[in-house]
């Protein structure tokens, strides 16, 4: 190696440390900064001075020892490399200085490892330009400078251990590497194995202790907490799951799917975590924990694994200003599947496959993916090639070991493990009877010993087959209950939670439906009120005895929250059809009982906002209830018998709950069912409850922007006329008004709301939501003519009237803020303040309403639009690709997608991407064809007619135009716009003469002739 070179590699390592200290003066006033920052520039300086000297010494001085040469050679790339690793850290916190600068700079020290902390990464090269100095071309030309090295050194390592950038705990385990830099011998080992010895004759490192290589995991996601105290490894049982795994049929784009099934307390969850942490678990890159109680449920998990995925695919960094960027959670199993690692994913307490029916739609399509499914359905085989385990009972050995835990004694061992042996036989081997009765022995005090006598006098009164050991352990708990008020309200909530679903069960559930539970009433209600203390001592009871799982007091009053475990609730219910108490009434009665329970809750939360779990929760209820057959059909049935029992409007409110959560089809599906059924009673059109569901109807189509099919519900009734109340005219009237505006028809939609004012002025009370949403209407009218200054004057007074009587976050108040927003920047222009807002919007809703929710989506929209208005065409596109997958999800083929389909085309088209922007306008027109909307299929005729034309492509444009032509409503056009048809005629002229001329002419013709029907339209 020539001294020129040497030169080289100096100059390039001073040039890097320069900038360095350079980015350092960018960044030092950012907040956040790790102080190690400061003192790594501080002491860069000294490293480009001493390089300095030894950059002039070599051009004076060159060596003969080419091994020499060859080591420093090494060596100055090593450092090299080490300086430009340090710099693009530097240069990474000024590139995202706005952003969490601890996120950022965490991101970037995952990619190399702990040893590329800045303080650390300086460290070492501070030690490798000792060594560069100390060579013997260098050694005349660094006198003095090595101590100051040497103290900088110290200094850096005394930061490191201090005062770390980044703390160890905040850094995953990585594996540990060997590295060898010139010539020498190198000698390691891992413990025992084979040893590889590398030979050389210089340079010599010599480890000190062991080096470990392995393959790290990249994650373990969610993992339930358990606690290991209480916990008897099943080692058999897991090389039972391994073989199981192994032996799985698997094809290029199918994964391997595995059921554990087994009885409820068999101890499921619990093998499938140890599985996940056992060695044969760490052959997996990332392990994700589903719970898949409900779709609902399942659906919670992937938004935490769509945030977190999204935080990969962004380094780590938070990006709320720009929530496109984001995985939906849609999104995640196809995300999943383009990962090429091999992935482990555990479905946990699938055990209502009938309401879960889609859990395939969960899963990546990857050969490299493992699903166990969780599950007490003993027959739950979906498809032929998935594998099942039937999770046995403990062993005799495996069951004393656990009863042993916490006690301080191996039961095992005891002369008297007779009688241990006993009790785990009493008790079926059952890992939570076992565990619950070790429990509970263990707050008493009393001896466990004596337990057989207690389960053998208990068995008395249980006697169903097969399930006596498990059900006493709960029967005995709830027979510890006082024989008092307190007692008996404990047994009503349980008996009612147990007909409810696997969703969390609240406070307010009793609280506003006391006249159905007389035991809660008495406890719990007096002449005063609700008595939430005297409630929380009953929950208090039912938790001490292991009966209920207490869960996290949500932001809401009277938030109590609990849950019942599967296994308790089968007791419950069994015991409600086998026990002497339960026979009290019959379980038809009592799950009607539990139904009006929860429709009081919801009509007590009709006209607030949904907290996103309470209302997860509750649908989660819903669900299960819709799913019993002889429930549903009386809640659908309008004999006079279930109208009067108030049957009808229970579903009624089921309906509407469902479309105030988003659930769009759902809420269809029921609102289809209760209309064929009055049509089956012969309900006459104008009946209340008929007039209410066509409304309602009226209502879901609107919400998911099936305009034209919405007005035809709304005219049925206003067909009722003369019959109707005011309050049922005006929302008619309003309904119909806001189709038209979706049909682009906003002057028929002033004349409706022309006489909905005059409505809405004769209901003396409640009228005045229905005049905010009158007043809201015509803002959006007048917007809709081009009117804006008017539009944004009636918003805002809409907006003022809406406060005593709206929330921030309702469907209202969120609507006209977001147009309010949108108004703001067609007017002046500001399109970033306007985006800010609409963003702020967009994560209310997230959080208030989850991201399935129309007003999230209609959040996006607007973000979107205002992207397009500022140029961003990448944004505009990704919030309205958020939007489509999940209509995909919630709404199926209906009119919003093909419209997404177009603005992403429009996207593309503004990036000159020719190619995306006509696959998604024929993917349009595909939609339209399909949803059998001549509306659409015009808008799209008259796009692909402008692209095509604009690309010189005259033969594709002509099939366009003639159905364009053919569809388009010419004669309405004429009679209002007449006197702009003259120039869009000459315009078609030019279209046909350029055509015949020149590519380009045809271009800006066709361009122009578009834009002017689009226009006048």
């Amino acid at each position: 190696m020539s001294g020129i070179e040497i030169f080289g590699l100096i100059a390039g390592i001073i040039q890097v440390a320069d900038a360095i200290v350079t980015t350092y003066k960018d960044i030092q006033n950012i907040h956040d900064l790790p102080e190690a920052f400061k003192e790594v520039s501080e002491r860069m300086p000294i490293i480009t001075t001493i390089l300095r000297i030894a950059e002039a010494h070599n051009q004076a001085q060159t060596s003969e020892n080419e091994d020499e040469l060859k080591s420093l050679e090494d060596l100055l790339k090593q450092c090299k490399t080490k300086t430009d690793h340090l710099n693009e850290i530097f240069l990474e916190m000024k590139k995202f200085q706005r952003d969490r600068v601890r996120d950022v700079y965490k991101r970037t020290i995952l990619r190399w490892g702990k040893t590329h902390r800045v303080e650390t990464l300086a460290g070492s090269i501070m030690k490798d330009v000792q060594l560069i100095a100390s060579y013997q071309i260098f050694q005349s030309a660094t006198p003095g400078q090595i101590g100051s090295l040497t103290r900088a050194e110290e200094d850096l390592a005394r930061v490191a251990e201090e005062n770390p950038s980044l703390a160890d705990s905040e850094i995953p385990t990585t594996p540990t590497s060997v590295s060898h830099s010139g010539r020498g011998d190198i000698f390691a080992n891992s413990g025992s194995g084979v040893q590889t010895n590398i030979m050389g004759d210089s340079n010599h490192y010599a480890p000190q202790g062991d080096i470990n290589f392995s393959v790290s995991r990249s994650s373990i996601e969610d993992l339930p907490r358990l606690n290991k105290e209480h916990e008897v490894v099943r080692k058999g049982l897991l090389e039972d799951i391994t073989k199981k795994i192994q032996a799985l049929p698997r094809d290029s784009n199918t994964p391997g799917v595995l059921v554990l099934a087994g009885i409820g307390g068999q101890g499921k969850s619990r093998i499938a975590r140890q599985y996940c942490e056992d060695k044969a678990g760490r052959k997996y890159e990332d392990i994700w924990w589903v719970d898949a109680s409900s779709e609902q449920t399942t659906i919670q998990t992937f938004e935490k694994m769509a945030a977190k995925l999204s935080s990969r695919r962004l380094g780590g960094i938070s990006a709320l200003d720009e929530p496109w960027k984001y995985v939906t959670y849609n999104k995640v199993a196809e995300e999943l599947a383009t990962q090429e690692k091999k992935i482990l994913m555990i479905f946990d307490n699938y055990d209502e496959p009938e309401l879960f029916t889609n859990i395939k739609n969960y899963f990546p399509n990857h050969k490299k993916t493992t699903i166990i499914i969780t599950s007490r359905r003993q027959n739950l085989l979906r498809e032929r090639n998935w594998g099942r385990l039937d999770i046995p009972p403990m062993t005799e050995d495996e069951a004393l070991q656990l009863l042993s835990k916490g006690s301080g004694r191996d039961f095992r061992a005891l002369s008297e493990s007779h009688i241990y042996k006993e009790i785990v036989k009493m008790l079926g081997y059952l890992p939570l009877a076992i565990d619950q009765t070790r429990l509970y022995f263990s707050q008493t005090g009393s001896q466990i010993s004596l337990y057989p006598g207690v389960l053998k006098t208990a068995m008395d009164r249980i006697t169903e087959p097969g399930k006596e050991t498990l059900y006493d352990t709960f029967e005995r708990n709830l027979q510890l209950l006082p024989d008092n008020s307190y007692g008996r309200a404990a047994r009503a909530i349980l008996h009612l939670s147990a007909l409810l679903g696997h969703g969390g069960i609240y406070e307010s559930f009793f609280h506003t439906n006391v006249q159905t539970t007389s035991d809660v009433q008495s406890v719990c209600s007096d002449s005063k009120g609700w008595k939430s203390i005297e409630f929380s001592e009953v929950i208090l009871t039912l938790t001490e005895r292991s009966l209920i799982q207490p869960l996290q007091r949500l932001d809401l009053p009277n938030s109590s929250r609990f849950s019942l475990h599967p296994v308790i609730r089968e007791w419950l219910i069994w015991r409600l059809s086998n026990t002497a108490e339960g026979r009290r009434a019959s379980l038809s009665h009592r799950k009607i009982d539990a139904v009006r329970m929860l429709a009081a809750c919801i009509k007590s939360i009709e006209n607030q906002p949904p907290v996103l779990q309470f209302s997860q929760d509750i649908l989660t209820h819903v669900d299960h209830f819709l799913a019993d057959g002889d429930i549903k059909a009386r809640l659908i049935s309008m004999s006079e018998k279930d109208m009067a029992d108030g049957m009808s409007e229970t579903c009624f409110l089921f309906a509407a709950f469902y479309r105030k959560c988003g659930r769009m089809k759902s809420s269809q599906q029921l609102l289809d069912e209760m209309q064929e059924s009055c049509q089956r009673a012969s309900i006459s059109p104008d009946h209340s409850m008929h007039l209410d569901i066509s409304l309602e109807h009226g209502r879901v189509l609107l919400d998911i922007d099936q305009c034209e099919e919405a007005s035809i519900y709304f005219n049925s009734v206003l067909e009722c006329e003369d019959t109707l109340d005011k309050t049922r005219h005006c929302r008619a009237l309003l309904g119909l008004a806001e189709s038209h505006l979706g049909t682009e028809e906003p002057r028929k939609a002033r004349t409706l709301l022309d006489s909905a004012d005059l409505v809405v002025g004769e209901i003396p009370d409640g009228g005045n939501q229905l005049k905010v949403e009158a007043m809201a209407l015509r803002g959006y009218a007048q917007a809709s003519l081009g009117h804006l200054s008017d539009a944004e004057n009636r918003l805002k007074d809409a907006y003022e009237l809406a406060k005593p009587y709206f929330e921030e976050n309702s469907d209202q108040a969120v609507r006209i803020a977001l147009c309010l927003a949108d108004l703001s920047a067609r007017m002046r222009g500001q399109f970033l303040p306007a985006k800010n807002q609409i963003d702020c919007i967009l994560t209310r809703c997230k959080d208030q309403y989850g991201p399935t929710h129309y007003l999230t989506l209609f959040s996006y929209f607007m973000l979107g639009r205002l992207c397009g208005g500022s140029g961003d065409a990448p944004g505009t596109r990704d919030c309205f690709e958020v939007i489509q997958s999940h209509c995909h999800t919630v709404f199926g083929n209906v009119p919003i997608i093909f419209k997404m389909e177009l603005l992403i085309g429009h996207t593309y088209r503004w990036e000159r991407n020719f190619i995306e922007a006509e696959r998604h306008y024929q993917e349009a027109k595909r939609l339209s064809i399909k949803i059998g909307s001549p509306t659409a299929r015009t808008n799209v005729s008259g796009i692909l007619f402008m692209f095509h034309m604009g690309r010189g492509r005259i033969l594709e444009a002509i099939p366009s135009i003639f159905f364009f032509l053919r569809t388009f409503p010419f004669v309405t056009m004429l009679r209002v716009n007449k006197p702009r048809l003259v120039p869009a005629a000459a315009l078609l002229i030019l279209v046909v003469f350029s055509a015949v001329q020149n590519s380009l002419l045809t271009g800006l013709t066709g361009a122009g002739f578009i834009l002017a029907l689009l226009y006048f339209v």
